[in-house]
């Protein structure tokens, strides 16, 4: 029951980078594509000979945008056999901004302990005995023991999971 929740703050950290990384990929796949595109064009431009058999006077023209269109089509073929996939790189990242989501909404809805909590055991890797031997509440006395520390976890962990199933409906629903 508790699997789906602990993953969801257990990835969170590596769900961002992941992020990122992504929107890394997507920046530098169409700077490639613009890249390429560019080389493609200069390489028709070279000697004034052009594909679609127009004379040219300098501008771009209708027939001259169809065959650069073309060369766009050709090169993002290119890029996806190469292993750079624009699509799937979207879908990817719009699958992780929707976990970085449900982790924001599923702390929303948790205390101000519980989310502290959730926050030092799955963020910073510290255990229940050492939270139970601070302040869990940096600006107040808040000293938990570590078997009252694991039931606010436990607690936390069941709210985490209604709001996830709840959220999950809704956005199959919604797609």
């Amino acid at each position: 029951m508790n699997l789906q929740a602990k993953q969801l703050f257990a990835q969170h950290s590596s769900t961002e980078f992941r992020m990122q990384v992504l929107k890394a990929n997507l920046q530098r796949l169409k700077a490639m594509e613009a890249r390429r595109c560019q080389e493609k064009i200069e390489q028709l431009s070279l000697g004034n000979s052009w594909p679609d058999g127009m004379p040219h006077v300098g501008g771009i023209h209708r027939p001259t945008e169809r065959v650069a269109d073309s060369y766009l089509d050709q090169v993002q073929r290119e890029l996806r056999e190469m292993g750079f996939d624009e699509m799937a790189l979207k879908q990817e990242l719009e699958e992780a901004e929707y976990q970085v989501w449900l982790y924001h909404a599923a702390l929303n809805a948790l205390t101000e302990i519980e989310a502290r909590l959730i926050h030092l055991h799955y963020e910073k890797g510290l255990s229940f005995k050492a939270m139970s031997e601070r302040d869990l509440l940096p600006d107040r006395v808040s000293q938990y023991s570590e078997s009252t520390l694991k039931r606010i976890h436990k607690s936390a962990l069941c709210k985490t999971e209604g709001v996830l199933s709840t959220s999950i409906q809704t956005h199959h629903l919604m797609a």
